[in-house]
C-alpha cells in the first residue's frame, strides 16, 4: 500500500531500551479516539509492543508510525521501521516452523493472526512491519481535517511520566483479571447448566434415568441413617404401543409430556422426584413417606392423569390411564438392610407393578420387599 494511499497521525521516535511502552500507550490512546472496543485497543496496543520489541531489539531503536487508509473501508495502520541488522530467521518464524526457547517470533506470528492486515520485510538494511484494524463499522469517515484533531489530541495527551504509564498499565492488568474472573464465573455457571441437562429427560422435561439413580441412592443412604421410611412408585403407560400405532409417536410424545407434567402435579413436597425411567415407564421416589401416604400419593396420580383427557380407545377406557407398582421400606433398619441397596425397592416395586398389569391396568399393587437368602 503506497504511502500516498494513507493518512498520517502521528510518529513516535524511539529505542527499544528506554521507551517501547510508550509506543503502547499511544496506540491504545489512537485506538480510542478512532472507537475501537477496549479489547481491540489492547489487541492493538499489544501488536505495536510486540512489532516494536522483535524490531528494536536489533536495531536499538526506529520509529513507530500511526496511519489511516484514505479509501474505504478505513485500516489503522502501525508502522514500525528501524535500520537494524533485520530479524534473523524471519521466514521461519513466518512459516511457523521457527521454535526457540525465549519464545522469539512468537509475537509476531501472534501479532500477525489477530490482525486484519499484516506484512513484515526484513533485510541487512533494515525492517518494515505493518499491522492493521479495520475501523469498526459505526465510525465516520475520517478525512485529513479529521485526523489533524486526532493527532492534536494526541499531543495533548502524551505521556512525560514514565511511572504514569505504568500505573495505566497496572490498571490495565487489573481490567483483564477482572475479565477473567468474569469469563470463570460464565464457565461454571455453564457447566452448572449442562450439568442440569444431563439429568433431565429432554422430552418430558423430568429427571432423567441418571438423575432418578443418583437420587434413589441418596435417598436410601438418607433412609438407612436417619431411620425414615422411603418409598418408590414404578409407573407404566396403559396400551402406549397401541397408542403409537394408532396416533403416531408425535401424538404418543405429546401424551408423555402431560403424564409427566400430571405425576409431577400429584406429589405433595418439592423433595420428592419424578422421572422417567425408560420409554413410556417413569418412577416416583418420595422420601420420608409411609405405605398409607404413598396409597394417597399414588390415587392422586391417577386422578391427575384422568384429568387430561388425552384419548385413547382401549379394552378398558377411552382416555389414557397409569399403572402403579408401589413398595415401601420402611424402619428399623439394620446394617444387613442397608448393605441390600436400593435395588430391592426397585424390584419390589417392579414386581407390584407386573401385578398391577396382570389384574386389569389401571390400578396401584403394593410389592414386598424380600431380602435376598
Amino acid at each position: 500500500m503506497e504511502n500516498s494511499q494513507r493518512l498520517p497521525i502521528y510518529a513516535i521516535p524511539l529505542r527499544y531500551d528506554r521507551n517501547v511502552m510508550h509506543a503502547r500507550q499511544y496506540a491504545r490512546d489512537v485506538a480510542a479516539l478512532l472507537g475501537f472496543s477496549y479489547q481491540e485497543q489492547v489487541r492493538l496496543a499489544t501488536a505495536t509492543s510486540e512489532l516494536s520489541r522483535n524490531a528494536f531489539r536489533y536495531a536499538g531503536g526506529g520509529t513507530v508510525t500511526f496511519l489511516l487508509t484514505r479509501r474505504q473501508p478505513q485500516i489503522l495502520m502501525v508502522v514500525v521501521e528501524d535500520n537494524g541488522p533485520g530479524i534473523p530467521n524471519l521466514d521461519e518464524i513466518l512459516a511457523g516452523r521457527y521454535q526457540s526457547m525465549t519464545g522469539l517470533g512468537k509475537g509476531i506470528t501472534g501479532t500477525k493472526n489477530l490482525m486484519d492486515h499484516f506484512r513484515i520485510t526484513s533485510s541487512p538494511s533494515g525492517t518494515v512491519a505493518e499491522a492493521g484494524k479495520l475501523l469498526p463499522g459505526v465510525q465516520p469517515f475520517y478525512d485529513e481535517a479529521a485526523v489533524l484533531k486526532i493527532a492534536g489530541e494526541l499531543i495533548r495527551k502524551s505521556v512525560a511520566d514514565p511511572f504514569q504509564e505504568l500505573e495505566r498499565q497496572n490498571q490495565e492488568l487489573l481490567r483483564a483479571l477482572a475479565e477473567v474472573r468474569e469469563k470463570q464465573a460464565q464457565f461454571v455457571e455453564l457447566n452448572r447448566k449442562l450439568e442440569e441437562l444431563s439429568l433431565q429427560d429432554p422430552l418430558t422435561g423430568v429427571a432423567n434415568r441418571r438423575s432418578f439413580d443418583r437420587g434413589l441412592d441418596r435417598e436410601w443412604s438418607g433412609a438407612m441413617r436417619t431411620q425414615q421410611p422411603l418409598a418408590l412408585l414404578m409407573i407404566d403407560v396403559d396400551f402406549f404401543k397401541l397408542l403409537n400405532d394408532r396416533h403416531g409417536h408425535r401424538y404418543g410424545d405429546e401424551a408423555l409430556v402431560l403424564l409427566a407434567g400430571a405425576l409431577q402435579k400429584a406429589l405433595p413436597r418439592s423433595s420428592d422426584l419424578v422421572a422417567r425411567y425408560g420409554g413410556e415407564e417413569f418412577a416416583a421416589v418420595l422420601p420420608f413417606t409411609s405405605a398409607s401416604e404413598v396409597a394417597e400419593v399414588a390415587a392422586r396420580m391417577h386422578a391427575e392423569v384422568e384429568a387430561q383427557k388425552i384419548a385413547h380407545e382401549t379394552p378398558i377406557r377411552s382416555t389414557v390411564t397409569i399403572s402403579i407398582g408401589a413398595a415401601v421400606c420402611e424402619p428399623p433398619y439394620d446394617e444387613s438392610i442397608a448393605r441390600l441397596g436400593y435395588g430391592v425397592l426397585v424390584e419390589a416395586a417392579d414386581q407390584a407393578l407386573y401385578l398391577a398389569k396382570d389384574k386389569g391396568r389401571n390400578r396401584t399393587e403394593f410389592g414386598e420387599i424380600i431380602a435376598p437368602a
